[in-house]
């Protein structure tokens, strides 16, 4: 196993602890990892929760902004 490979290799491991479960296509030439973004969202949302954060006070929402999107994660104090 190369360098690069164990260092995919323990990437993929901390998202699978985070709940995450990649997209993994592995050849010779490269690897590749995808996620989906309501799996990433999901997620975002359960460390959040682990942290403390109540869930109900937890709104993360994909926002579309000209050529790209962004993730909004609004935690409410109230």
């Amino acid at each position: 196993m190369s360098h690069v490979d164990r260092q995919v290799a323990e990437f993929i491991a901390k998202m699978n602890a985070l709940g995450i479960t990649p997209l993994l296509d592995i050849t010779e030439e490269g690897s590749l990892v995808a996620f989906t973004i309501k799996e990433m969202m999901s997620s975002m949302k359960k460390s959040l929760v682990k942290a403390g954060i109540q869930e109900d006070k937890i709104r993360i929402e994909l926002i579309p902004f000209r050529d790209t999107y962004y993730i909004k994660i609004y935690i409410a104090k109230r």
